[in-house]
């Protein structure tokens, strides 16, 4: 942990630690007083209002500043601590996880790979085929003629050897007539 330096400033921490604590007690200090100042003159029935009221809005700028410094200097210390409790129980929760998944992440990625590594099936080579020009038959996967008709189901041309739908008039590839 050494190499990720986390204590940069060393001094900053000091300081921060010192008056932090120190800002907040003047802070509770403040509205303590005038809270006390607040009842004790209410109570007394001499008809004088409070005199250091003025000290409770005061105090909070002393809260804040007091509650941000001592946050800084002990907020390393604080996540190390918070760090050490949940590490555990993280490392804990994904370790029951997997170990009560594996077999099935196991089942699915060798599916996977028997899938990609495997010929495809019969279906999928398929090809659906057109039906017939003529007759409007569908043929069967490897019929060249037209199993109702008989007439040609492709038109092979002359120029370039390409195969073109029986219909065709011109070569799909090479443009020449059929």
């Amino acid at each position: 942990m050494d190499k990720y330096n986390l204590n940069e400033h060393p001094q900053a921490k000091k300081v921060f630690r010192k008056f932090g604590p120190l800002l907040l007690a003047i802070g509770g200090i403040m509205i303590t007083v005038s809270i006390a100042d607040f009842f004790i003159t209410f109570g007394d029935f001499s008809g004088q209002g409070p005199t250091l009221m003025f000290l409770f809005p005061l105090s909070f700028p002393f809260l804040m500043a007091g509650f941000i410094m001592t946050s800084l200097g002990y907020q390393s210390a604080l996540m190390r601590y918070q760090a050490s409790q949940v590490a555990p129980v993280a490392k804990d929760v994904t370790n029951y996880m997997l170990d009560n998944t594996k077999d099935s992440i196991a089942g699915t990625v060798g599916a996977i790979v028997r899938e990609i590594k495997t010929e495809p099936t019969s279906e999928a080579k398929k090809v659906e085929r057109k039906p017939c020009p003529y007759c409007h038959e569908v043929p069967n996967s490897t019929a060249i003629f037209c199993d109702s008709c008989g007439r040609p189901l492709q038109k092979e041309c002359s120029h370039c050897k390409h195969k073109n739908d029986g219909d065709a008039s011109f070569c799909e590839k090479c443009g020449k007539r059929l």
